[in-house]
């Protein structure tokens, strides 16, 4: 019997950028769709979008700033992972937050409908 992919979303690469295979523009799904999802939302500033500001995670108002509050950190990561489509829970959520590289590094396991996922977001920007 032959499975096929759940298609969520068109393929991107490491820079964001869609991208094409032999067979046209690549799409993406199950796992690796949910995966791209977790990155984008993480990736997403409130106020980028025009048709909602309020939409998107508060990195200029509680991320990037001097001194950030961590387990406030924590858990705007947390919401940010469970609201995305197939995440059933956050098994593992750590943060690095580096004051003399002024990054965040964010290191996850999340249970999903097709099995575990697990994404390291190293050297996200930070004040």
């Amino acid at each position: 019997m032959t499975t096929y992919q759940k298609i969520t979303d068109f393929g991107l690469d490491e820079d964001g950028d869609e991208y094409a295979d032999a067979t046209g523009l690549a799409m993406t799904g199950d796992l690796p769709g949910i995966k791209q999802q977790v990155t984008l939302r993480i990736g997403f500033f409130r106020g980028e979008w025009f048709l909602d500001e309020e939409k998107g995670l508060p990195w200029y108002e509680e991320i990037i700033v001097k001194n950030p509050n961590l387990i406030r950190i924590r858990e705007i990561f947390r919401e940010a992972i469970l609201s995305v489509a197939g995440i059933n829970e956050v098994t593992f959520l750590d943060l690095l937050f580096s004051a003399y590289a002024r990054t965040l590094s964010v290191n996850f396991k999340a249970s999903t409908n097709l099995g575990e996922l697990g994404i390291n977001l190293s050297g996200l920007p930070n004040a």
